[in-house]
C-alpha cells in the first residue's frame, strides 16, 4: 500500500501554476513506484472448529466409509522387512482395488516407514486421522485395536 512504499511526504511540485496535474506525494498509486492500492495481504483462513463439531464429522465419515463398505479389518499390519514391496504385497493380498488409500493404525514405525514411498497410500496414527483423510481414502484399513481406540475417542 501507500503507507509501506519508502517515499517522503513533500509535494512533488507546487500546486498551481506549473501545468501538470495536482499531486500531493509520490508514493501515490498512480505514480510508478507508488503504492498498490488494493494490494495483496497475506490472511489466515483458520477457523476453529469445536471439539464436539470435530467428533461429529468424524462420526459422521467413518459411517459413511462403512456404509459405502469401504473399511476394511485386519488382524496386524505388521511386515517382517521395513521394505516397501513387502506393504505392495500385504496391499495385493488384500486385494483392494482403490487408488487412495489409508492405513488407520496404532503406531508402527516400521510399516510406516515402508509404506511412506507408495503414491496414494496414507498411514497415519488413529489417533491423528481426520475426516477429511477418512472421506478422502477410496479404502480405509484398520486393525481392531484402531477400533477401539476409535470409539474409545468418540465416547469421550
Amino acid at each position: 500500500t501507500r503507507g509501506e512504499v519508502s517515499f517522503s511526504g513533500a509535494k512533488p511540485w507546487k500546486q498551481k501554476g506549473t501545468g501538470n496535474a495536482r499531486a500531493g506525494q509520490k508514493n501515490s498509486p498512480l505514480w510508478r513506484k507508488g503504492g498498490i492500492i488494493f494490494g495483496p495481504r497475506p490472511r489466515d483462513y483458520y477457523t476453529k472448529m469445536s471439539k464436539q463439531k470435530k467428533r461429529l464429522s468424524l462420526n459422521m465419515a467413518f459411517s459413511a466409509q462403512f456404509k459405502n463398505g469401504n473399511i476394511i479389518v485386519i488382524d496386524s499390519v505388521k511386515v517382517s522387512e521395513v521394505k516397501t514391496k513387502k506393504v505392495t504385497e500385504l496391499i495385493k493380498n488384500l486385494k483392494i482395488r482403490g487408488k487412495k488409500i489409508v492405513f488407520a493404525i496404532p503406531t508402527d514405525t516400521d510399516f510406516k516407514v515402508a509404506a511412506r514411498n507408495i503414491k496414494n497410500v496414507v498411514v497415519e496414527h488413529i489417533k491423528n486421522i481426520n475426516a477429511y483423510q477418512i472421506l478422502w481414502a477410496d479404502k480405509l484399513v484398520i486393525t481392531p485395536e484402531a477400533v477401539d481406540l476409535i470409539k474409545e475417542r468418540q465416547s469421550v
